[in-house]
């Protein structure tokens, strides 16, 4: 499908969560249109990565032929902002909720990273 469509189809859900949360914020149906907006997000990404993918390969099939082809289609990205529309939770469910992105992004960065003056350097030559 193409992005407009999946992005106008969220627009509509969206609206519908609204409301329904003003109306009935008790409903049950509340969880499911969250979670089907969520699975759209992450459509919309995918399709969104993929079609930047398809791009991106006929930019270097042209560049061998034109080099400087590079220069314009470089431009066109220097002004782009990203965002992060979801993410999968430690019990696979995906969250666009943004205190959760924090924390999730947060847990993943303590993960990764780490004090050197805490490291206990003796486990790591241990392993």
């Amino acid at each position: 499908r193409p992005v407009t469509a999946l992005k106008r189809k969220r627009r509509k859900l969206n609206a519908r969560i609204n409301a329904l949360r003003e109306r009935n914020p008790q409903s049950r149906l509340l969880p499911k249109l969250t979670e089907e907006v969520n699975l759209l997000v992450y459509t919309i990404q995918s399709e969104i990565l993929r079609n930047l993918s398809r791009r991106e390969e006929r930019a270097v099939q042209t560049i061998k032929s034109n080099p400087k082809y590079f220069f314009s289609y470089a431009k066109r990205f220097q002004k782009t902002k990203s965002s992060i529309p979801v993410l999968r939770n430690s019990s696979n469910e995906l969250t666009g909720d943004p205190r959760s992105k924090a924390e999730i992004l947060q847990s993943q960065y303590q993960k990764v990273f780490s004090d050197p003056a805490k490291a206990d350097i003796s486990a790591c030559l241990d392993s």
